[in-house]
């Protein structure tokens, strides 16, 4: 799902379950799952279709907040 998809889901009030996973082929790094009600999940990507992925969990979490979201599940 892209990040301005994200975006204007929320802006809708749509419910979106968002889960903060580390990347399964470089586990330094952390990923974005975003699963929606139906129960279908995505990677989040940029509008230019690359994963987000970052070695830092705290530019993760702003990046998530910048956007308008509120809870964020992480697991290890």
């Amino acid at each position: 799902m892209k990040l301005s998809g994200v975006k204007s889901k929320l802006t809708e009030k749509q419910d979106l379950i968002v889960d903060v996973m580390r990347n399964p082929s470089d586990l330094s790094e952390w990923v974005i799952w975003i699963r929606k009600q139906s129960g279908k999940s995505h990677l989040l990507v940029t509008d230019d279709e690359s994963v987000i992925r970052s070695k830092d969990a705290n530019a993760i979490l702003s990046l998530l907040m910048d956007v308008g979201v509120k809870n964020v599940h992480f697991s290890l």
